[in-house]
């Protein structure tokens, strides 16, 4: 849970945000919950 997003925040800092929590893509939009899943 710890390395793995630590690694994709470096290079999309973005990306760790949406698979991290689960919840937090719908604070950024719509289009970011899709791609994760919900």
């Amino acid at each position: 849970m710890d390395p793995a997003p630590a690694e994709i925040s470096e290079e999309r800092p973005h990306d760790h945000v949406v698979t991290a929590p689960g919840g937090t893509p719908a604070k950024l939009g719509p289009t970011t919950a899709r791609a994760s899943g919900r």
